[in-house]
C-alpha cells in the first residue's frame, strides 16, 4: 500500500483548520469509490504546533480518481495555506503494521 506523510507547522485559528480537515474526510467517507480504498488521518503535536497527515491509497487508479476530485483540489489549496514554507511531504510504502484497532 502506498501513501504519504505531509507535515507542517501551523498556529493559526485551530477551528478553521480543523473545519477544512472535516470537510475533506466528509467527502472521503461519502464518495463510494474511496471507500476502503483510501485512509486519511491527521495528528497534532501535542506540544508545539506541529501537524501531520497520513494518507494510504489502494492503488494508483485511487489515488488518481482522488486528485481529480475537485475536493481535493481545494484541500491541497487550503494545506499549501496552512504550511506555507514549512510544508514537507514524503511519499512513503507500507513495509508492515499490526493490526487496526477495534
Amino acid at each position: 500500500m502506498s501513501g504519504i506523510v505531509v507535515r507542517y507547522e501551523y498556529s493559526g485559528d485551530y477551528d478553521s483548520w480543523l473545519e477544512a480537515i472535516n470537510v475533506f474526510i466528509d467527502n472521503i467517507n461519502n464518495d463510494d469509490k474511496l471507500k476502503g480504498n483510501f485512509s486519511y488521518r491527521v495528528t497534532s503535536a501535542i506540544e508545539g504546533n506541529t501537524k501531520i497527515h497520513i494518507a494510504r491509497w489502494k492503488d494508483q487508479e485511487t489515488l488518481s480518481y482522488l486528485q481529480s476530485q475537485s475536493f481535493f483540489k481545494d484541500f491541497a489549496v487550503k494545506i499549501k495555506e496552512f504550511g506555507g514554507d514549512t510544508l514537507q511531504a514524503t511519499k512513503v510504502k507500507t513495509a508492515c503494521e499490526t493490526l487496526p484497532l477495534s
